[in-house]
């Protein structure tokens, strides 16, 4: 081999000594360089310690500590559970569960962003088999579902139905022939993975004489993390002869006629819920259950906690663990990036000086010294806020129009958000808002800017101004309502006092309200005179008494027959005579159906007529989205449709300031009459009372993530996109928008709600993929 030095590159004219001594330089030279490499590709090596839970077998002990640098540190943690990504965490310790039994991987790579490195390690655990031969029962009809919890694919499952009749697998369907009790056993075995086997038996009820459905939905509530509340109310079951029988765990929690139950978990791992639908005897017709995972590894026991900012940029918070359960002999550790804090109380305010990203931990160690649970939480601290400023001048030539200059405030990615006298008026990226006032007076103008990019919400700057307009301020709204003709369906004016119309405002705390309404004259006009500058919506509806009332449905300008699809017309400086409205018509052309319900306010009360005299019930076509017919409720909130072709359905109800969700059927040779297909008048939507008719089918795509945090909120609130790019727009219930803006990938961002009427709102995100909505209160 020949050696290269530094000799072999020069001329031979340089002296002897001259190159020994540069020769020398260069070793030096090429060893520190090996030598500084060699030292940082071992700065990093992964290692952890893989342990099955001494109480739950399928639950993962993980601990690498032993990974270098040790904690505390700049590490990162990630781990992969048979090549699927798990977590990744700033902490060494963790827990992952297994449900199948048999060899499972996990993968650790650890990372230092500081240094760059990283390195990486797997380990094989075993699950042992653990046969279960529990299972659940469900009766539809006549029809007797069997479930059980048996996951291998080698298990024999056998069945034994209690009236002289057998099954195998693992959900069989079986009818039995009378109604009784029956005792129902199933037997597993499995010679997988070590083999096992199992028993069980239980009692079942069969009632055929009446229908009975057990339904519920489970939703986590907190503030505990295995804090749930199960809903009952799409059972079907025979009203005023029902009982709602809640057990968890085989254990009965709550019994009686209220169909809502909260719930706390209360063992380690799964947890089974299960719904008995009884009569007041207490006979079961149906049965359904479901299964729920605790995160805490020890009931009784577990940590949970809340960082709230206490100013604008947030490097003073409120730290909150009053939801946690700390057990008589434990105490509670505190850690802020890895360093223990001296707090030990469960609430307490910190300063943080950095701008960043910061991590608490919470530890609750028990009266052995173990850490019986823990919680970790991160906040970011933002740069001090930028400063909002505001400059407002008359616009020349009149006395009501006004220029809203927030310039001032500076440049960057902003949205401005203006609001006169606490009424917010509008939000966008412009920094100039043009502003009529409809009468004298004196105003209080406020500005808020936030900046999308960083995430910084600015102060709010307001001013006071005196408006002095003599210039006229009332303008007269007026059209034509036209209707489709029974007997040519040609559009044709109405008649004289044929059509009621309705003139309808958004009042300054967010609610719709028809202020006026009229009557059409002769010619099918309406007109609403000296009407102040404003925005105003027109909805049309024919009387009762026209010939063609049940082929007109209610109608907004332009075109809509729901209120947030209606257009806006703006009043400002003149009269307004052409704002014609088209009234959508029903394309009924007759069939065997009968649909009839009932429309309940709040509590089954009998619903009462809004501001626009009643509720309208309106029959669309599934499959068109097109109208067929509608009706309007009657004394006692009852509705009817008549002669409906064959096909499926959708209805809504339809009423100011509710969202309305439908209720589906289908309409078919052999099922052509439908009763009770109710709706409930609640706060903010029209919901139907009864499940759906036609089968629903639950899609297992996973949604795209968006934080809204705090919720309710007060002054501000945040957002976080996960893993994608989002654009965002906030309406609320009338469905007029509050904002709209971009938010990158995993950015948080702060949003200014201090000027938005208290009230619900919707936050509705779009990306390249889907779409989806949040719902958020602002007190």
């Amino acid at each position: 081999m020949t050696l290269l030095t530094l000799s072999s590159f020069l001329p031979s004219s340089i002296h002897k000594n001259h190159i020994m001594q540069l020769n020398k330089l260069f070793f030096i030279m090429l060893i520190s360089t090996i030598l500084s490499k060699s030292v940082q590709a071992q700065t990093c090596n992964a290692c952890f310690v893989a342990t099955p839970d001494t109480n739950n077998v399928g639950l993962i002990n993980l601990d690498a500590s032993c990974s270098t640098p040790s904690f505390p540190g700049n590490l990162i943690y990630e781990w992969y559970a048979d090549g699927a990504p798990f977590l990744a965490w700033p902490f060494p310790y963790y827990q992952i569960p297994f449900y199948a039994p048999g060899p499972h991987i996990i993968d650790l790579i650890v990372n230092d962003p500081t240094t760059g490195c990283s390195d990486t390690t797997s380990q094989t655990v075993f699950i042992p088999n653990n046969c279960s031969a529990q299972f659940q029962h469900y009766q539809f009809s006549n029809l007797s579902y069997f479930y059980s919890n048996v996951y291998s694919t080698s298990a024999v499952l056998n069945w034994d139905f209690g009236d002289g009749n057998t099954g195998v697998g693992s959900a069989p369907v079986h009818t039995y022939a009378a109604p009784g009790t029956y005792n129902v056993c199933l037997n597993v075995t499995d010679t997988a993975f070590g083999g096992c086997s199992a028993s069980f038996c239980d009692s079942i009820v069969i009632n055929s004489t009446a229908y009975c459905y057990a339904a519920m939905q489970v939703s986590y509530t907190g503030p505990g993390p295995d804090d749930y509340i199960a809903d009952a109310q799409w059972s079907s079951y025979i009203t005023g002869n029902v009982q709602f029988i809640y057990s968890l765990n085989g254990t009965v929690i709550q019994q009686g006629s209220n169909p809502v139950c909260n719930f706390t978990l209360n063992q380690p791992l799964v947890n089974t819920l299960t719904l008995d639908i009884a009569d007041s005897n207490g006979v079961v017709c149906s049965s359904t259950s479901s299964q729920l995972f605790a995160t805490s590894t020890n009931p009784g026991c577990y940590a949970c906690f809340y960082v709230s900012p206490l100013n604008l940029n947030g490097d003073s918070v409120l730290v909150d663990a009053s939801c946690s359960n700390v057990p008589v002999g434990s105490q509670i550790q505190w850690e802020l990036d890895g360093n223990i804090l001296a707090q030990t109380q469960t609430s307490f305010t910190q300063q943080i000086n950095t701008p960043g990203l910061h991590f608490f931990t919470l530890r609750i160690i028990d009266s052995n010294s173990n850490v019986c649970d823990s919680m970790f939480q991160s906040i970011y601290i933002y740069p001090p806020p930028c400063q909002s400023c505001l400059s407002v001048t008359p616009v020349a030539g009149t006395t009501s129009d006004y220029t809203f200059d927030a310039s001032c405030s500076g440049t960057g990615n902003y949205v401005y958000s203006w609001s006169v006298d606490n009424n917010f008026v509008s939000s966008g990226f412009s920094p100039v808002f043009n502003y009529s006032f409809t009468q004298s007076g004196t105003y209080d103008i406020c500005i808020s800017v936030s900046d999308i990019a960083t995430g910084n919400y600015c102060n709010t700057a307001c001013t006071t101004i005196v408006v002095n307009t003599p210039t006229q301020t009332l303008y007269d709204l007026c059209g034509t309502i036209y209707k489709a003709d029974i007997n040519t369906f040609n559009y044709v004016p109405a008649t004289l006092n044929e059509a009621m119309v309705y003139l309808v405002t958004l009042a300054p705390g967010g609610q719709l309200d028809a202020i006026d309404s009229t009557m059409t004259n002769a010619s099918g006009q309406y007109c609403f005179n000296n009407k102040p500058i404003f925005d105003y919506r027109i909805k049309a509806a024919l009387k009762p008494s026209s010939p063609d009332f049940a082929n007109n449905l209610p109608t907004y300008f332009q075109f809509a027959t729901m209120w947030y699809n209606a257009n806006v017309i703006t009043l400002a400086n003149n009269n307004v005579y052409n704002k014609d409205v088209y009234m959508t018509y029903g394309v009924n052309s007759g069939g065997p159906g009968i649909i009839t319900g009932n429309v309940f306010q709040g509590a089954n009360k009998p619903s009462r007529s809004g501001a626009l005299d009643g509720l309208s019930v309106i029959l669309l076509d599934a499959n068109t989205n097109k109208p067929v017919a509608y009706a309007k409720t009657q004394i006692g909130g009852s509705y009817t449709f008549q002669n409906v072709p064959v096909g499926d359905y959708k209805i809504y109800g339809e009423l100011l300031n509710k969202n309305s969700l439908p209720a589906s059927l289908s309409v078919t040779s052999s099922n052509t009459n439908f009763s009770n297909i109710n709706f409930e008048v609640n706060a903010n939507v029209i919901n139907p009372t009864t499940a759906s008719p036609l089968s629903i089918v639950k899609s297992t795509k996973p949604q795209t993530q968006l934080l809204a945090y705090p919720n309710p909120a007060s002054n501000s609130f945040e957002l976080q996109a996960l893993g994608v790019n989002m654009d965002i727009q906030v309406f609320d219930m009338t469905g007029k928008r509050m904002t709209e803006f971009k938010i990158n990938q995993d950015q948080a961002l702060k949003v200014s709600c201090e000027q938005w009427p208290a009230g619900l709102y919707w936050i509705k995100y779009t990306t390249g993929q889907e779409s989806g909505t949040l719902k958020l209160s602002v007190n």
